[in-house]
């Protein structure tokens, strides 16, 4: 699903930049920038170990998209403190990590760090890695796995430092714990080589990678995912700062990197889709947040507001002693009317793994599956469900299942209506695109209708069994 929600390039759209040097002691920048997918993809032949990433169309209009609202300071001594409210708009994902990535120049390769250690460690992986100040050059951050791939992450870190050979460098020191990376090869380029004799040569850089949250490692390869303490998805709102100060051959990174923010941290606007709300949260503890709705007069936030209608919001955070955060801005959409429904009757599913009521339980995380065991239930299948009123339906959402395996995912199908559970009429028949991401599917023209059955015809594969995440169906 990363791949297919164009994680792996994330384009950048800005939307509002400000400089503001009122200050004489300082200067503050402010940027709001949306990050999408350029592409959507698909890994091919990945078990082979000679995997190959395609392009595999366009993304939907529902596919995940991230909303930062960046906040610098620069100092006189050139510290520049970094705060940012990181949420997201789409359907909600399984993330890697949020945070950001830097690049410096390879001269800066010797690492000094006060955090876990002294070797790799993870979010589910890291009581048996101990605070501690911890020095090494970047190239011992490599771990020499057969297949290259995410590595080098250490956990609960305060500070890095990143220095040359005369000892200049640059000190990065959280406002909180970080999770962080010191490598110098790319996410793409680690997924691309089968061996690490595959890996570019010497390239000239340092990357470093400061993160709120990164994913557990789990044990999927022959055992169970991250525990759900240890799974970060979009659906959350994330706040993150740092500050970066420049160091001499003479200075302690553990003394410089005692500071504190000098600004409220800006807000996250998280939208709940499923009940229709909307949440405001600033990382600085205490802040007191206000918002206004369409130009209005700005009101106090004391609890997630409703949404009824789509609406323009920004909201600003204040705490004592700090200056005010920036403003961060936010379109919401109208929210989508759906209709209550019942199952009625499932043509086929697996117990134990794939009951048909999943479809509605909504959560994206389990999902509906025809039976594959002993008995092999061939296409179609259909579910029905009762409205429980007449509806007007304008259309339907499918969400295939999202735990990244693409068994059963459906590619045919046929939705009928009717209003006495006997006469039926077809009233939208099609393919689904080869993809993980939520399928939007409107009807010419409206009907209405108290009864739905929607059938599934083919699999992407050619298998005879179908599965499905969830479905709903919108109304006028």
């Amino acid at each position: 699903n990363w791949f297919a929600t164009g994680l792996r390039q994330l384009v950048p759209t800005t939307v509002k930049f400000s400089v503001d040097d009122s200050d004489s002691n300082v200067v503050r920048l402010t940027a709001v920038t949306d990050y999408a997918g350029e592409k959507a993809e698909v890994v091919r032949d990945f078990i082979s170990n000679h995997l190959k990433v395609d392009a595999s169309g366009t993304l939907s209009a529902e596919t995940t998209t991230f909303r930062v609202v960046n906040s610098w300071t620069v100092f006189a001594d050139g510290s520049v403190s970094q705060q940012s409210a990181i949420s997201t708009r789409g359907r909600d994902i399984v993330l890697p990590k949020v945070g950001f990535t830097m690049e410096l120049p390879s001269s800066y390769a010797k690492a000094e760090y006060y955090g876990r250690g002294p070797e790799e460690n993870y979010p589910d992986r890291k009581t048996g890695s101990f605070f501690g100040r911890w020095s090494r050059e970047m190239k011992s951050f490599f771990e020499p796995y057969a297949k290259p791939q995410d590595m080098g992450n250490r956990e609960d870190v305060s500070w890095v430092a990143l220095r040359d050979n005369s000892g200049a460098g640059a000190l990065f020191a959280g406002f909180g714990r970080m999770s962080a990376t010191v490598l110098e090869y790319t996410p793409s380029e680690l997924l691309a080589a089968a061996h690490p004799t595959e890996l570019p040569n010497k390239p000239d850089r340092v990357r470093l990678d400061l993160d709120a949250a990164v994913l557990g490692l789990g044990g999927a390869s022959c055992g169970p995912n991250p525990m759900e303490r240890d799974i970060i998805t979009s659906a959350r709102p994330y706040g993150f700062g740092f500050v970066v100060r420049p160091l001499t051959a003479k200075t302690d990174p553990a003394t410089a990197a005692r500071v504190s923010p000098p600004d409220t941290a800006p807000v996250a606007i998280s939208v709940d889709g499923t009940r229709n709300l909307v949440s405001l949260t600033s990382a600085t503890p205490g802040a007191a947040i206000r918002y206004s709705v369409d130009g209005a007069a700005a009101q106090e936030y004391t609890g997630p507001i409703a949404i009824s209608q789509a609406m323009k919001l920004v909201a600003r955070a204040e705490a004592k002693g700090l200056h005010a955060s920036a403003e961060s801005p936010a379109e919401i959409p109208a929210p989508k009317k759906t209709v209550k429904v019942v199952l009625l009757n499932a043509s086929s599913e697996m117990p134990g793994e794939g009951e048909a009521s999943k479809i509605l339980d909504g959560n994206p995380d389990t999902y509906w599956h025809t039976n594959y065991g002993l008995t092999l239930v061939k296409f179609p299948h259909t579910l029905e469900f009762d409205l429980l009123s007449p509806q007007k339906l304008k259309g339907f959402t499918q969400l295939p299942r999202q735990d990244g395996n693409a068994n059963g995912r459906i590619k045919q199908y046929e939705l009928a209506v009717s209003s006495d559970r006997k006469t039926w009429t077809t009233v939208k028949s099609g393919a689904f695109p080869n993809k993980g991401e939520l399928d939007s599917v409107s009807f010419d023209q409206p009907v209405t209708a108290r009864y739905t059955r929607f059938t599934a015809i083919s699999e992407q594969s050619g298998n005879d069994f179908a599965s499905s995440a969830e479905i709903s169906f919108v109304t006028e």
